[in-house]
């Protein structure tokens, strides 16, 4: 069976800008206009314009390869400063939102962070439901079958355990719950 893609990533560079370069430009502005220890050339060259200038490009650089993929079997993509990451998804525990429109995902060995994601809410509700349906899924398996129930009250009653009347009211119970699996199936 081919792999089916069900969302990417679509990226929003202008929170990060805006932090990357609002933070160091607030911090420029406040050595100008507040603290008088420092001279002015120096301020505005390193404070309002170098500083902000080189944590904005840290930021783009950190963030220009972000990219993130769900398909129906794994989840992969590039993280911060394009690390490649790709990982089954059997292998993620859980999702969750994280600063900066981004996504965390958990696994038993840490959680992968991705930031800057236009289309982080859509991500999130895929991711979720896979994992649900996962959850789910399990559920129905862990319980015995009808058939496996079946077995079991025909050996108590072969033991005397119970009596015939018994394992007919069981039997049909059973029966009934078999032909309720069936029919949902077919749905």
């Amino acid at each position: 069976m081919e792999e089916k893609t069900l969302a990417t990533s679509k990226q929003n560079y202008w929170l990060a800008v805006l932090l990357a370069w609002g933070i160091p430009e607030l911090f420029g502005f406040y050595l100008y206009f507040i603290v008088d220890e420092f001279p002015e050339d120096e301020v505005i060259r390193y404070g309002m314009i170098l500083g902000p200038l080189a944590c904005g490009l840290l930021v783009l650089f950190m963030l220009a390869k972000v990219e993130l993929a769900i398909t129906d079997k794994r989840v992969y993509g590039r993280a911060s400063f394009g690390c490649r990451v790709e990982l089954p998804l059997d292998s993620v525990t859980a999702i969750g939102t994280s600063f900066m429109k981004g996504i965390a995902i958990t696994t038993a060995s840490g959680s992968i962070k991705f930031r800057c994601i236009k289309n982080r809410d859509e991500i999130y509700d895929v991711v979720s439901k896979l994992l649900m349906e996962r959850q789910t899924s399990k559920m129905v398996f862990n319980e015995p079958s009808p058939a496996d129930e079946l077995k079991k009250y025909k050996e108590l009653l072969d033991t005397g355990a119970i009596s015939q009347d018994e394992f007919e009211a069981k039997k049909k119970q059973l029966l009934n719950v078999l032909i309720g699996f069936r029919q949902l199936n077919e749905k």
